[in-house]
């Protein structure tokens, strides 16, 4: 029908926008966190640096799922979406406990990281059930065309962050504009679909459309 049609473009969509705006931050934070522990903590132990990643990967899995979540929430179905929420605070209780005292904090943050990434899948299965999409061709379909814009992302960030002798804030303010803009340039060449070319392009032409208002008024 038209109304899972339109669910259905809301979904994809609306997934594909958190990962455009997820990948370049977590990309950054990843590489980037033993300089932006030191810059905030003032050192970067390398448990520490460990958690910090795997809290950004968390946070990353999570969002992932958010999108689907309030697909399902908007049609009614509260439910399942408490019973996940209750089954995966459970596990991450569990798992918790019993890796803690053996492996550390740092399997405590990787254990959440797992069960929120496996949660966000629930997600999905749920709303594409909901809405007659199979989820195994939902989740090809929604990640097509994003591997390269994200290796490019992480290759850039990973180069300015090793150039020597710039200090760490400039370094990092570089690093997450150029991985940005690797991300966006590659998505409209090769990975996007046409609404995300149209509107890289719209981004590309825009310090030339704000330019010349002002131009004409000198």
């Amino acid at each position: 029908t038209k109304d899972l049609a339109g669910t259905r473009a809301v979904l994809k969509t609306g997934t594909r926008l958190v990962i455009h705006l997820m990948i370049p931050i977590v990309a950054v934070g990843v590489l980037a966190a033993p300089d932006l522990l030191r810059l905030w903590l003032g050192e970067a132990d390398p448990v520490v640096v460990l958690v910090f990643r795997l809290t950004l990967i968390a946070v990353l899995a999570d969002a992932l799922g958010s999108v689907a979540v309030n697909v399902v929430w908007g049609q009614g179905r509260v439910t399942p979406i408490l019973v996940a929420a209750a089954a995966s605070a459970a596990a991450v209780i569990a798992g918790s406990a019993f890796v803690l005292p053996a492996f550390g904090v740092e399997a405590g943050v990787a254990v959440l990281a797992t069960v929120l990434a496996v949660v966000s899948i629930i997600f999905w299965a749920m709303a594409c059930v909901r809405n007659e999409v199979r989820t195994i061709a939902f989740i090809f379909e929604t990640l097509r065309g994003l591997a390269w814009p994200a290796l490019a992302c992480c290759a850039v960030v990973a180069a300015i962050l090793a150039i020597p002798g710039v200090p760490v804030a400039v370094r990092l303010v570089l690093a997450g504009c150029a991985g940005g803009i690797a991300y966006l340039w590659l998505l409209a060449r090769i990975g996007g679909t046409q609404d995300e070319r149209q509107f890289v392009e719209r981004i590309r032409r825009l310090p030339g459309e704000l330019a010349l208002p002002i131009g004409r008024t000198v």
